[in-house]
């Protein structure tokens, strides 16, 4: 019997991620080897650093002496951590207490250096007030910096934004020119940036046509996240016709779509339908076939 999984499923999956105030916490391949090259520019490696807060989150006083050792020498994983041991709640901690000003400092620290995963977490304590004075403004342009490095986090979180009418108007403007600018030269991350911002209206009019040009070139140049969201464009028929299959044959074609949405179309599809998804990703997973293979197919159906 089919698993009673439906597009609204697939829909709230898809908001959980910018439903609060708290930063998105999904990142990347990309961003993760990137985070693991700027943790690697000092002592202890990226897992390292993560072991430690774990340790220090259960109390354990010398891990948290080597994690602040460790940020004060400058290494932006080890500043987010500690930034996140202050901020984040730990069952195990004595009286459960946030220091959310130390938090901020240490964020902050990381975000300068460009650290993604910091960017939008100070981003977020501006939109609470939590450490900082609440400002908005302040909040999106720094998901911007993490959006610009083709960040999920930041991506989800310039939605939330967006979408509850936080910061200027300006803001979402100028980064929509920021990204066109870039992406007319060819950067698949900018391309699929911009296509974001058609797709959700932020900075531009809404416009899903546009949205799928842009990510079916940044998809083409093998963007993973312009695959999915391209996927999902298909997936809910926003800009072209629904279609599962060709939703689910995007899908496919990475470790992190397979992960967050292949499971979920599967079970609003028949096995006919998961069949020619799967035939139909093998054939754009060709190099430089993706958009030969889907307009093939559309041109077919």
């Amino acid at each position: 019997m089919k698993k009673l999984i439906y597009p609204f499923m697939l829909a709230a999956v898809l908001a959980c991620g910018c439903a609060s105030a708290q930063a998105p916490q999904e990142e990347t391949s990309a961003q993760a080897l990137k985070d693991e090259k700027q943790a690697a520019q000092a002592d202890l490696t990226r897992d390292q650093i993560h072991a430690l807060l774990k340790k220090a989150a259960a109390g354990d006083q010398a891990a948290l002496k080597t994690l602040n050792a460790e940020a004060d020498k400058g290494n932006p994983s080890a500043q987010c951590d500690l930034g996140n041991y202050y901020a984040e709640s730990y069952d195990n901690r004595q009286n459960d207490k946030h220091d959310y000003d130390q938090a901020a400092q240490w964020y902050r620290k990381a975000a300068k250096q460009g650290y993604a995963e910091a960017q939008v977490r100070l981003g977020s304590l501006y939109i609470s007030g939590k450490g900082v004075a609440r400002d908005s403004g302040q909040a999106v342009r720094w998901y911007f910096k993490a959006m610009e490095q083709g960040d999920i986090r930041g991506e989800g979180s310039v939605g939330f934004a967006c979408g509850r009418g936080l910061g200027a108007a300006s803001d979402y403007e100028q980064a929509a020119q920021s990204f066109r600018k870039v992406a007319e030269q060819g950067n698949a991350i900018a391309q699929k940036n911009l296509g974001f911002l058609y797709e959700k209206g932020c900075g531009v009019a809404q416009d899903f046509g546009q949205a799928m040009q842009w990510y079916r070139k940044a998809a083409q140049q093998g963007n993973t996240r312009a695959q999915i969201n391209l996927g999902d464009m298909y997936y809910f028929g926003k800009g072209a016709p629904r279609d599962k299959v060709l939703a689910y044959a995007l899908y496919s074609l990475s470790a992190e779509g397979i992960d967050q949405r292949v499971s979920i179309a599967e079970g609003d599809m028949t096995a006919q339908e998961i069949e020619s998804g799967k035939a139909l990703s093998a054939k754009m997973s060709e190099p430089g076939n993706l958009l030969k293979a889907l307009d093939k197919y559309l041109a077919a159906h």
